[in-house]
């Protein structure tokens, strides 16, 4: 057939950069962590339930110190998922002292009281909370089949997560098929219905999303991201080393305050042609694009969909981000850029300098249309953002609220053109989170995010930089195979769940850090490998057809993962200093 049958006929790149061996090795790993949750799952969500117990109280306690301040008593460190003493009114924190009339002073008091005969089948306790006492009546239940809950969860998780890395279908198709399937097999077995599935979709999130998506489109259609890779061919002037400090700094920088997959589309075209002028591996130059907007993403709270969701679940600032994210994310860029540089070799240079870009040049899409007065319209609300961002503390604004706000004052500037702006805005990312946050919470009313949680706190033993270091490496574990959002998502209940005093936000900074180390140790790690490397191939079936010379190497799951798994461990390594270092500065 005819050159130009072949980008008919080709396969999907995102599929073929598995590798052959890489899909059994994950579905396993998931299978064997499965089946350890659902079996481990009946004691770790009701840690005062054991054999024998007819009753349930579903909390977590522990004694409180002889040295600590306020009376004797057991401290609630958490309550557990359907645990009846939360809608009776306990909080996380409060301290019971009695139970019926009888004291009690450790957990093993209440464990023997719950053994007991109850005729009425309700406690009453006596709480310490702050200054004062409560009194709370709890109607007691029989303990909840975690196991079954947790392995109807986990069959389903695990059938998302693998049509998520095998690509097999859309993702919006299988991750709403999955939170269907979760609220039907909830309703049938009592423990997730359809109002419970609405309440655990994040609006905040969702909302923030939205918002930074609009500025995001604007900027795009306005022609600002065109500009940007214009300087980026005038900086780099045909160095291959110059070139790739120069795409991986400003892809960190614009991934820092807009989205990094638009980042992503927008630097790669120009990148991927001056590589080719050059007649270079592009390989290096796509892995630093892909690591850099991970690392820029993760330094903000805007730049990623992880810190957003962070964000919207916490009263963590925009500032804190910077504060806190930025200076590790730094270093882990220079380390990046240094150890490209160190590990492909520049191809000998040829004899002329390719000249700066046109702007057809640069994609294989026609290019934005510069409009300067949409360009400074689209940059002023941008900065008004940002600023309020740094501020919201003294205004007493949720981020979301900003994000809203300087989206829909977009709109309003565009007027007529605001449907141009609608349609960049990305709505099936947004029903992609919204039916990931019903499935994760499927998987949080089971009682599998509680299991987890108990796995973490009792490899870290209860201490903060412990539990840090566990979160962090375990989160940038998972992230390499399930993807940064899903990981997030799945994680920030967990963290809620600890029940550790953690004014500073370590465990959220652990967290981040670790889904963004993951994020780059593999193509699938976040949305913008799949995405690379699918333009990646669309840029070699472009040069095809025009009959331009196309570079032999291939991006493939194992040639990434050969710098991406030691950026990771160098990233882990980084940040568990780094948070060490807070931690003992707290």
């Amino acid at each position: 057939m005819t050159e130009t049958k072949r980008p008919h006929a080709r396969r999907d790149p995102v599929r073929l950069s598995h590798g052959s061996g890489a899909a059994p090795l994950v579905a396993v790993t998931l299978v064997i962590l499965g089946l350890a949750a659902m079996f481990s799952g009946g004691d770790r969500s009701a840690p005062v339930a054991r054999a024998g117990q007819s009753w349930w109280l579903g909390v977590d306690l522990v004694a409180a110190s002889p040295s600590s301040a306020g009376p004797a008593g057991v401290i609630v460190r958490r309550l557990l998922v359907r645990s009846p003493a939360r809608p009776a009114g306990l909080l996380p924190g409060d301290r019971i002292l009695s139970i019926n009339g009888d004291p009690v002073l450790f957990p093993q008091d209440v464990e023997s009281l719950l053994k007991a005969p109850v005729s009425s089948g309700s406690l009453d306790l006596v709480v310490s909370r702050g200054d004062r006492t409560v009194d709370l009546r709890v109607a007691l239940r029989t303990v909840p089949d975690f196991r079954r809950d947790i392995g109807i969860v986990l069959l389903i998780l695990l059938t998302v997560f693998a049509g998520l890395y095998l690509t097999a279908f859309d993702r919006v198709s299988v991750v709403g098929t999955g939170a269907v399937l979760s609220v039907i097999a909830g309703t049938l077995l009592g423990f997730y219905d359809q109002q419970a599935a609405f309440g655990s979709i994040r609006m905040g999130t969702l909302s923030l999303l939205l918002g930074m998506g609009v500025l995001t489109s604007a900027l795009e259609k306005a022609g600002v991201f065109t500009v940007v890779a214009r300087r980026i061919s005038v900086l780099a002037d045909g160095d291959w080393s110059r070139l790739l400090f120069f795409t991986c700094v400003v892809t960190y920088a614009l991934s820092t305050f807009v989205n990094n997959l638009t980042t992503i589309l927008v630097v790669l075209p120009v990148t991927l042609v001056l590589v080719k002028e050059l007649g270079a591996d592009p390989r290096p130059f796509v892995t630093g694009l892909i690591v850099s907007s991970n690392l820029g993403g993760a330094s903000s709270m805007v730049g990623d969909f992880p810190n957003m969701l962070i964000a919207s679940e916490t009263d963590l600032a925009f500032r804190d981000f910077l504060l806190y994210m930025m200076p590790p994310c730094l270093v882990q860029l220079a380390v990046t850029i240094w150890f490209l540089k160190k590990l492909n070799a520049p191809e000998p240079e040829t004899a002329g300098r390719p000249a700066p870009l046109r702007p057809e040049q640069t994609s294989t899409d026609k290019p934005a249309k510069l409009r300067p007065l949409r360009m400074t319209q689209s940059l002023v609300v941008l900065v008004a953002v940002i600023v309020c961002f740094l501020f919201s503390g003294r205004l007493g604004l949720r981020p979301a609220t900003i994000a809203l706000a300087g989206g829909f004052a977009m709109l309003l500037l565009w007027n007529r053109a605001a449907p141009r702006l609608i349609s960049g805005v990305g709505c099936r990312d947004l029903l992609f989170f919204a039916a990931l946050f019903v499935l994760v919470g499927s998987a949080e009313a089971s009682g599998l995010l509680d299991t987890v949680g108990g796995w973490i706190a009792d490899l870290a033993g209860g201490r903060l930089l412990s539990t840090c270091l566990v979160l962090m490496w375990v989160a940038a574990v998972a992230t390499a195979f399930l993807n940064a959002g899903p990981t997030t998502a799945l994680f920030v209940p967990v963290v809620k769940s600890l029940g550790i005093a953690d004014p500073s936000g370590l465990l959220w900074w652990s967290l981040s850090l670790g889904v963004c180390a993951g994020s780059s140790a593999t193509l699938t790690g976040a949305t913008a490998g799949p995405v690379a490397l699918s333009k990646l191939e669309e840029f070699d079936n472009e040069a095809r057809r025009k009959g331009r010379t196309v570079s032999r190497e291939r991006l493939s799951f194992a040639s990434y993962a050969r710098a991406g798994v030691p950026l990771m461990f160098a990233f882990l390594f980084i940040s568990s200093v780094y948070v060490g270092l807070l931690t003992a500065c707290r």
